[in-house]
């Protein structure tokens, strides 16, 4: 339904236990956000018209989609977006669609998902990119598997910016939330203010997202064989990002 309006464990507070593995695994709604595409990868203007660049971020979406969909069971997803198209793209694929009215930024988009999410009775939260370079099931699954006992916060960091790529709340408003260049210091900052248990999940898969021209060169050495480098490598880009 559309609605509008390999693996590391550090500890960051010490004492802190994960739950037991034989306890419930909690109701848990997966949360996508994903701008406008004819509005996204501003900062590859360089390699990429604004046309490639809407066409690559739709084929991120719809990867990210399909590397999560498996996971309805195991958790709900709901897309947050300011775009109709997108949010019936999600509903297509499996998830929820939480529309907004107009763009207000990803912090405020994040909290408008997590009302939907505590209204709706989940008691954790994860955040994934809509546009993340390519998920392995595998550390999804990992993420999944970790839990501790509320409040708390599990982090996924981001390469290069000290940003993060996940951010799993139990319960979903843990934490006040807060994207961009160095999110993840400050979540763990605010994490140890606020008495809030803290692990980092180093997760291969998740560490980049492609809003760079570095992320583009990365992307294009490590990601082989993907539906987004296959469609680059179609434009030429690899010549181009690798020059």
């Amino acid at each position: 339904m559309m609605f509008r309006s390999n693996v590391e464990n550090q500890s960051h507070n010490a004492g802190s236990l994960p739950v037991s593995p034989e306890a419930r695994s909690p109701r848990t709604c997966i949360v996508i956000p994903f701008k406008d595409p004819s509005l996204a990868k501003e900062r590859l203007s360089e390699f990429l018209t604004s046309e490639q660049r809407r066409e690559l971020a739709l084929t991120l979406f719809d990867s990210t989609l399909a590397s999560l969909s498996p996971f309805i069971g195991r958790a709900d997803l709901l897309v947050v977006t300011n775009s109709p198209m997108i949010g019936l793209r999600a509903e297509t694929a499996g998830a929820h669609a939480l529309v907004e009215s107009k763009s207000r930024g990803e912090t405020a988009a994040i909290e408008e998902a997590t009302r939907w999410s505590i209204a709706r009775g989940y008691e954790r939260q994860v955040v994934i990119p809509g546009d993340m370079a390519r998920l392995d099931p595998a550390d999804i699954s990992a993420l999944l598997d970790f839990r501790l006992a509320p409040p708390s916060v599990v982090l996924s960091p981001a390469v290069g910016d000290d940003g993060t790529n996940a951010i799993m709340t139990s319960p979903p408003d843990a934490l006040p939330f807060r994207f961009g260049k160095a999110s993840f210091p400050e979540y763990l900052l605010r994490a140890a203010e606020l008495g809030v248990q803290a692990r980092v999940l180093r997760l291969k898969s998740l560490v980049l997202d492609i809003d760079t021209p570095e992320d583009l060169r990365h992307f294009m050495k490590d990601q082989l064989g993907s539906p987004a480098q296959r469609l680059l490598m179609s434009w030429g880009i690899e010549e181009l990002v690798t020059a």
